[in-house]
């Protein structure tokens, strides 16, 4: 179903908003997600190691939803997954390291 957009949509913010309301508050979630994925495969053939990819794509995944936290687009768990999985990222860059 097509959704025509409000006429006051004048930023960027009111824009995510409208977004996010029209996919039932799933929009800026997957947005991180696709952010997150799209780093992570650019950074692969790059890096060293698939760890360093993985830190990498969820620090900055962990920037986008900071941003779309501020925004009051997403939950602050999205936040907590970001910093697990970073958390994660360390500790397998760390095992690597050992070998």
């Amino acid at each position: 179903m097509t959704y025509i957009p409000p006429k006051n949509l004048t930023s960027l913010t009111k824009m995510f908003e409208w977004a996010n309301s029209v996919t039932d508050a799933s929009f800026a979630s997957i947005g991180v997600i696709m952010f997150s994925i799209i780093i992570f495969m650019g950074a692969l053939p790059v890096s060293k190691s698939p760890s360093q990819s993985l830190t990498f794509a969820a620090f900055f995944g962990m920037l986008a939803a900071m941003f779309f936290g501020f925004l009051g687009l997403v939950s602050g768990q999205t936040f907590l997954i970001y910093s697990i999985l970073i958390a994660v990222g360390v500790v397998w860059m760390r095992f690597e390291n050992r070998n």
